[in-house]
């Protein structure tokens, strides 16, 4: 399989690479439709859907029960530790180089564990 949208030392090819970004959408992987992962996975990826189904734009199906039950444990990670443990989320945000989020947003927003 080979697949070309541009060349070594030269740009993209932009006209192929819209077509690509067209046909991949996530609207057009209808195994996908209503998922509610959908939109985190995205399908999958590209690379290994057309080693494993052979095209570049099919969902990676395989891997959904994988990926769905580690997205809920993030999710519940996340949720736990913003309830038990909020100053968590903030310093480790900011070893990373951004700002606390202002004290107003915590009051806008509660979550129930």
């Amino acid at each position: 399989m080979c697949w070309i949208w541009g060349l070594p030392k030269q740009a993209f090819h932009r006209p192929k690479l819209a077509a690509f970004r067209k046909n991949a959408a996530l609207s057009n992987k209808k195994p996908c439709d209503g998922c509610w992962a959908a939109s985190i996975c995205a399908g999958g990826c590209y690379h290994e859907a057309g080693i494993r189904q052979g095209s570049l734009l099919s969902p990676n199906l395989h891997y959904c029960q994988w990926i769905k039950s580690w997205i809920e444990t993030g999710l519940n990670a996340y949720a736990r530790l913003s309830v038990q443990v909020p100053d968590f989320l903030d310093n480790l945000s900011m070893l990373r180089g951004h700002e606390p989020l202002p004290e107003s947003i915590y009051k806008k927003v509660s979550i129930i564990c």
